[in-house]
């Protein structure tokens, strides 16, 4: 799955949702009991706790100006919310996960595409 817009800020290329197959939708805990025997408690994760990680992996390049609006989205982001939109147009409401690091921005070493910037980004889903 890739997320082609982020906000208002439409990506210079679209942004691997690295995770998106990872999320568990089921939470389970075994108890040893008194006699022995074992119960299992299972329950549906709720769809909110799901994070979220976007990345540039090996075609995701944002050019600088793209690169600086995101940072920007981010640094001024704590307390608010925002959309992704995937390339299937569905619109998702995130949160960037400021505990998890939100944003690394890393430049590519090569002359030609020196204007190019790696990006990874860490959200949770609101």
């Amino acid at each position: 799955m890739k997320v082609k817009k982020i906000g208002d800020i439409e990506l210079t290329y679209n942004l691997w949702w690295t995770n998106y197959n990872q999320n568990q939708t089921v939470k389970a805990e075994a108890i040893n009991t008194i006699d022995g025997g074992v119960v299992v408690f299972e329950q549906a994760v709720a769809t909110t706790a799901k994070n979220i990680s976007l990345s540039s992996m090996d075609d995701g390049w944002q050019d600088m100006a793209t690169k600086d609006n995101l940072v920007n989205l981010v640094k001024n982001s704590i307390g608010t919310t925002t959309t992704i939109t995937t390339t299937d147009d569905e619109v998702i409401d995130v949160r960037f996960a400021h505990e998890r690091n939100s944003i690394t921005v890393e430049s590519l070493n090569n002359v030609k595409l020196s204007k190019y910037y790696l990006i990874k980004l860490e959200l949770a889903r609101v």
